[in-house]
């Protein structure tokens, strides 16, 4: 149930804490569309941006391809290709946010049809995404609560492959450091 996801369950504390919530997430998109956006329809897609005192993004390596790459040489490529354009999109984000925003970024989740292999993947990806310095905050969602060590998740904690279930859910917020995500914000409440 949507409702009960790791970032309505972040609205809920972020709320007890005094912020407003806004999620401008859309299912199922990847670092190409969100460049798009934010070099074509920013304005449009997400009007709250420039007033936002906390950005959160979190894209899914899945949604890229990632389980239906087979050899080394795809998996690089596409490693090489995420990272280069969600670091283009980390810097585009912070161009466009106000100087004392926090902009927080979620690293690599589990999906049940990664391999060992896809898993190295998401390894090399956070360990990279932990060096931009355009970036405030970084959401480890590799953390062994949600994942099972392979790259899956947990049994009993998915919706479907790439997806949590409520449980897997409430695992991926267990991941969050509420106050390091909303640091600097704090003393301005």
């Amino acid at each position: 149930d949507e409702t009960q996801g790791w970032a309505h369950l972040l609205s809920l504390e972020a709320a007890r804490r005094g912020f407003s919530y806004v999620n401008c997430g859309v299912g199922g998109t990847n670092v190409e569309y969100w460049n798009d956006v934010l070099k074509h329809s920013l304005k449009d897609e997400l009007p709250s941006l420039p007033s936002s005192d906390v950005v959160i993004l979190s894209l899914s390596l899945a949604n890229e391809g990632l389980p239906s790459t087979r050899t080394a040489e795809e998996r690089s490529a596409l490693e090489i290709y995420y990272l280069e354009k969600l670091r283009c999109l980390a810097i585009g984000l912070r161009k466009a946010m106000k100087p004392t925003a926090r902009l927080v970024i979620g690293g690599p989740y589990p999906n049940n049809a990664y391999s060992m292999e896809h898993l190295e993947v998401l390894k090399r990806v956070w360990d990279t995404m932990k060096t931009w310095d355009s970036v405030d905050h970084f959401i480890d969602f590799l953390q062994p609560v949600v994942h099972d060590g392979r790259g899956h998740w947990h049994p009993g904690a998915w919706e479907d492959d790439s997806h949590p279930n409520d449980l897997g859910h409430r695992s991926m917020y267990q991941c969050l450091d509420i106050d390091s995500i909303l640091a600097d914000s704090l003393s301005k409440k």
